[in-house]
């Protein structure tokens, strides 16, 4: 299976609320009533999750989530926090209770749920080069398109593939340290 690294920006004060710290497994049921299935992913009896907007790129994107893929959480010119997904779904009650509403009444309804959060801090730039883009602000949910490379040389060669996921990882981790 393939795995896939995501993109998406996070704001202070929810980052904080629904990855960082994570909800109490208690909070969720009443929107999830998956007891089990969030025991499995809870950390000290808390979950972490994200959501995105349902615009048409915003799904598209989601439509590629599967258990396993990572996501970069970017915010202020910084990456944050690498997420392994465990699962996803389309829960817009869940949403309005954890980040509200826009103005048009909608919200982060397309949730990604993360077995395991790795919070670190790297400049966008560090991390850029290293995936082949260009140094400019995550702007939305999106999916990395040199998902096989780690920076040019990486990009040819085809033997890297299944551990691009994993050579991204140790890439970050060294970030962080």
């Amino acid at each position: 299976m393939t795995k896939h690294i995501f993109r998406v920006p996070v704001d202070s004060q929810h980052f904080k609320d629904t990855i960082e710290v994570g909800k109490p497994i208690t909070e969720l049921l009443p929107f999830l009533p998956a007891e089990e299935q969030l025991k499995k992913i809870a950390k000290d009896g808390r979950v972490r999750y994200w959501g995105s907007l349902p615009g048409e790129s915003n799904k598209r994107t989601f439509k590629l989530l599967s258990e396993g893929d990572e996501l970069l959480c970017y915010r202020s010119g910084k990456y944050v926090a690498l997420a392994t997904i465990a699962f996803s779904l389309i829960n817009p009650a869940l949403a309005r209770y954890s980040w509200g509403e826009t103005k048009n009444k909608t919200t982060w309804e397309l949730i990604y749920f993360f077995r395991e959060v790795t919070l670190f801090t790297a400049d966008i730039t560090v991390i850029n080069k290293a995936i082949g883009y260009k140094n400019a602000p995550v702007m939305g949910f999106s999916v990395l398109s040199v998902f096989l490379g780690l920076n040019t040389w990486a990009k040819s060669s085809s033997a890297l593939g299944p551990f691009a996921v994993e050579l991204l990882k140790m890439f970050l981790n060294i970030c962080a340290s």
